[in-house]
């Protein structure tokens, strides 16, 4: 999908709830500071441990609270995607503009994550219904708590469907395993299109560049890899659920 970004035309809305609805977000690196707590939370060094063995795992924690910046909790989410049945749409927090068609792509910017976060909620509460269901890749361990956590840190409502247990999700992960005789707590995305020959973007770049791309100002990047993201995860789901291939 490549997007060009000139002019744009607001799109029509849609009335009828979605049937399934693909999420798939990106984040920026949270601060330093967020790391040092998730680093004191984290590290528990066991009193039997010999001095060198301290040493060791101190690095490795270092190491790893270096990579989790973009994983924290308190990391800003910068764009959410949503891939229904009917539309691809973005919403992002990194400048507002008007709603702007591109290549197919409705994109929404917003000032802040509170302004992005309360339009998102608005699109889900009006467009996921109680038999809409919604989809993604790991979207059980990270979208949805992730969104979770950003609207408690802004203090405000919740979409409906991120509330209850009843909403109806399809974890593309976790549902690997029933295609699939290796065990694997994680499989990639771009694992699962590569076996099954469908359209793989990962090659090009991945979601651990998208914190330089931030911190570049390559926003229309980020976007761009956050739709194609979606429209991935799209046909990976619609291939596990049987509504797609020959």
């Amino acid at each position: 999908l490549g997007l060009p970004w000139p002019s744009m035309v607001p799109a029509a809305p849609i009335a009828e709830p979605y049937a399934y609805c693909v999420l798939d977000l990106e984040t920026a690196n949270g601060r330093p500071e967020e790391a040092e707590r998730w680093m004191r939370m984290s590290w528990s060094p066991n009193p039997s441990w010999k001095d060198e063995t301290i040493g060791a795992r101190y690095r490795e924690m270092l190491a790893k609270k270096q990579e989790r910046l973009a994983l924290l909790d308190e990391a800003p989410i910068i764009v959410v995607c949503l891939k229904s049945e009917t539309e691809l749409r973005a919403l992002h927090a990194m400048g507002a503009h008007e709603p702007k068609h591109v290549s197919g792509a409705l994109i929404e910017g917003f000032a802040d994550q509170p302004g992005m976060l309360r339009a998102l909620r608005d699109l889900l509460d009006s467009r996921v219904g109680p038999n809409t269901t919604l989809a993604g890749h790991n979207i059980v361990k990270f979208d949805t708590p992730k969104l979770r956590f950003a609207y408690l840190a802004a203090g405000l409502r919740l979409p409906a469907c991120l509330i209850g247990r009843d909403q109806s999700v399809f974890d593309t992960m976790l549902n690997w395993s029933r295609f699939s005789l290796t065990e694997r707590p994680f499989v990639a995305l771009d694992d699962c299109l590569e076996v099954l020959g469908l359209p793989n973007h990962k090659s090009t770049v991945t979601g651990k560049a998208v914190p330089e791309l931030h911190a570049a100002g390559q926003y229309e990047a980020i976007i761009n890899y956050c739709l194609l993201d979606v429209l991935a995860e799209e046909s990976l789901f619609l291939r596990m659920i049987g509504a797609e291939g020959a």
